[in-house]
């Protein structure tokens, strides 16, 4: 693991690639405007002494500043300036609104066309980091926000230029890091977004947990989020440096990559041969060593070892790379072609890229460089090789497309020219379980080991959900393309076109409309829910939908999406239809009561930032309206239940409300009262008088407690004790049921 922070290094270049105006999504913008600012924020903090000990990201920044300056077009001059993501110590300054720890701005926007302007800047990130040594906390929040005043401040000055950040760190802003994500989130991430100024993550080191925050600034801002898990060479190597020089070199500078010596390792010394193929007329060797005391040096195929001139030719060194720029002077138009060697002596490994400018031109016809496109449907690559402008139809390419996502293996796809037009097809499709984000598509034509031309274009990769309505047979109505339509495209306004659509209302007979819309209880959806089955009370129309991704057998919902909807009949006149998003990619739309007729509805989705990033894709198509009854068994198991609930509430109403109030309110009899027997004959003993009270429980006794049978007390039916406040009344009735025995 000692070689871990070469990484750091291989990094911070490679963002270099996305943030340059010439890479990814800027790479079409170089020739048009006067030149480009860029930012570059390094962290600083104590936690890079465990993730970048030699300090190699100051070095990278070095690298990229001497870059910036080498642009061959005079017309173009760029600058770079510097934020050091860092406080003095651990109770460094603050200040602020937030009053969070604060960043140091250690040099502004400085044209780097000079030479000494680019000594100056590196001398000065030299002092500042007091040679790159880690120090104090992680002011993220005040770093991003000084990087975006120094852009806006610059750039309100010079409106021909673009800008954009390169933030290198950790990811752990310190102290307060959860207050710190949330304020970026919140108030300057929305800055760079509103001025289409992107800004390039690089994550370091082997806590994951700010990742989504780091990457979720870089997709905001349309930049390019990175980690310390790639390179060409498996495990932590310089060597990894490689490829991103050479990605910078050729973004910037507009010239084909080429692989020309894979890693090799040396002991002692060593030379090994790439070939040069005809018409080039400037070559950059980037050779990349992980033992700092290794030299290298280059040889033509005449023999000559190259040395730099007066004319523009130079060797670039460091202690872990040589870079060698040759270029065609009069009278030869063009270098010279064949084998060329690269002379190594010392120990460990090595390997060279090639980058060349030919009057050979490989072209990308599609898709777009930035374009955003879906998973889980077909995708088709397209490219020309052109001579002087000119496609070129007599000679035959080995075109291959490399397609490098942000995490995982890269995939290849070969292109053919298989209609003799000149332009070489693929197609490939992505999975849906494929990551979303940035992807680097590299297209390369050979014809034996000769080079002919690479480009490559930055594209991301997206779910693009779509939200479909159900046919009458519950199957999706799955829309089509028009011709021309590219639903993918930001740049296009494209509508994908669906199929008829049939809405029938459901209206339910008066009484019940009555009884469940008016009748106090009856209206609380609880209840009615069980006999109206899901039928719409009011007469409006429903249709159920869902929310898709993926294309043919890849099709799969899509949960978490938000459908909205608009309505305009035939006249132009709106509809207010309504959209219920239910779980599991599930959508209910709703026309409003009395709609009938054929309607045009357009439908929209958008689904999580993570991975639906691209524009909504927007579905149109007519809906028929009809409106019917509901169906009679429906209609009659309603009425069923519904009579149960009457029935049901009249007992309880009886029972419950009627029955306690009338039994509490009533006379009752009372052991006051007493019945006698004077039968007794003379002299005899006198029964024990009997209380006029009821005995055991009935309904009677529950509805009509103050009216006591005779039968109650061992006397006939056919007379009642009727109690009240009053008094006690006897009242003879014909007889009712069978006299008791007298007790």
């Amino acid at each position: 693991m000692r070689h871990r922070p070469l990484r750091v290094c291989a990094l911070l270049l490679l963002a270099v690639v996305a943030a340059w105006p010439g890479a990814m999504a800027h790479a079409n913008r170089l020739a048009a405007i006067a030149g480009h600012v860029t930012v570059i924020v390094l962290d600083m903090s104590g936690s890079m002494a465990g993730n970048d000990p030699l300090g190699l990201r100051c070095s990278a920044a070095n690298a990229y500043i001497d870059l910036s300056g080498s642009n061959p077009n005079d017309s173009v001059t760029n600058y770079v300036g510097i934020v050091g993501l860092a406080n003095d110590n651990a109770s460094g300054t603050s200040g602020g609104a937030h009053g969070f720890r604060l960043a140091q701005v250690w040099a502004d926007p400085t044209a780097t066309n000079d030479p000494a302007n680019r000594n100056q800047l590196r001398q000065t990130i030299a002092a500042k980091s007091k040679n790159c040594a880690p120090n104090g906390n992680t002011p993220t929040y005040d770093s991003l926000a000084k990087a975006y005043g120094m852009l806006d401040s610059f750039l309100g000055a010079h409106s021909d230029l673009t800008g954009s950040v390169i933030l290198l760190t950790d990811g752990n802003p310190d102290p307060q890091g959860d207050t710190q994500v949330a304020d970026v989130n919140k108030e300057i991430v929305p800055k760079f977004v509103s001025k289409q100024w992107p800004v390039d993550s690089i994550a370091l080191g082997t806590d994951t947990s700010y990742r989504g925050f780091l990457s979720g600034i870089s997709q905001r801002t349309k930049g390019t989020a990175y980690d310390d898990s790639q390179g060409p060479v498996k495990g932590v190597s310089p060597l990894n440096l490689a490829r991103v020089f050479a990605d910078i070199f050729r973004e910037y500078e507009g010239r084909a990559l080429k692989p020309s010596i894979p890693p090799t390792a040396v002991a002692g010394k060593s030379s090994k041969q790439f070939f040069i193929g005809d018409a080039v007329t400037h070559l950059d060797v980037v050779a990349v060593k992980d033992t700092p005391g290794t030299t290298i040096s280059l040889t033509d195929p005449n023999g000559q070892v190259f040395q730099p001139d007066q004319q523009g030719n130079f060797i670039s060194t460091d202690p872990h790379y040589y870079i060698f720029s040759l270029e065609a002077h009069s009278p030869a138009p063009f270098l010279q072609n064949g084998p060329w060697t690269l002379n190594v002596s010392g120990s460990g490994q090595f390997l060279v890229d090639s980058l060349t400018v030919s009057t050979l031109a490989l072209n990308i016809t599609a898709p777009q460089d930035g374009a955003t496109l879906p998973l889980g449907q077909p995708i088709t690559l397209s490219a020309t090789v052109a001579e002087n402008g000119n496609v070129v139809l007599d000679k035959t390419y080995d075109v291959e497309a490399l397609l490098t996502p942000p995490s995982g293996q890269p995939l290849r796809v070969f292109l053919k020219d298989k209609d003799a037009t000149g332009t070489y097809s693929g197609t490939f499709t992505l999975p849906l379980s494929a990551s979303a984000g940035a992807y680097k598509v590299d297209v390369t034509a050979t014809q034996g080991t000769i080079s002919a031309g690479e480009q490559a274009i930055g594209v991301k990769f997206a779910v693009f959900p779509t939200p479909v309505l159900l046919g009458a047979n519950g199957q999706p109505l799955v829309p089509t393309t028009p011709t021309g339509c590219k639903p993918t495209d930001a740049t296009t306004n494209c509508t994908l076109a669906s199929p008829m659509a049939t809405a029938n209302v459901t209206a339910w007979d008066g009484l019940l409309r009555f009884i469940y819309t008016k009748v106090p209880l009856f209206t609380a959806s609880w209840l009615r829910g069980w006999p109206l089955a899901g039928y719409a009370l009011d007469p409006s129309a429903t249709l159920s939908g869902e929310v898709i991704v993926g294309a043919g057998k890849t099709t799969q919902l899509y949960p978490g999406a938000t459908v909205t909807a608009t309505a305009t009949r035939a006249n132009g006149t709106a509809v207010p239809v309504t959209v219920d998003n239910l779980p599991g990619g599930h959508f209910r739309l709703h026309f409003p009561q009395g709609t009938q007729g054929t309607v045009n509805v357009q439908l929209s989705a958008t689904g999580n930032p993570q991975d639906a990033f691209g524009n909504p894709v927007v579905v149109s198509g007519p809906v028929a309206v009809r409106l019917g009854g509901v169906p009679r068994d429906a209609a009659q198991r309603a009425w069923l239940i519904t009579a149960f609930y009457l029935a049901l509430m009249a007992l309880i109403a009886l029972f419950g409300v009627y029955g306690p109030i009338n039994y509490a309110l009533r006379a009752k009899p009372s052991r006051r009262n007493r019945l006698l027997d004077m039968s007794v004959p003379q002299g005899g003993t006198v029964d024990p008088a009997k209380p006029l009270v009821w005995r055991g429980a009935s309904l009677r006794r529950y509805f009509a407690p103050q009216t006591l049978p005779a039968g109650q007390v061992g006397l006939p039916n056919t007379l009642t004790f009727r109690h009240s406040y009053g008094g006690l009344a006897l009242r003879v009735r014909p007889t009712r049921g069978k006299t008791p025995a007298a007790a």
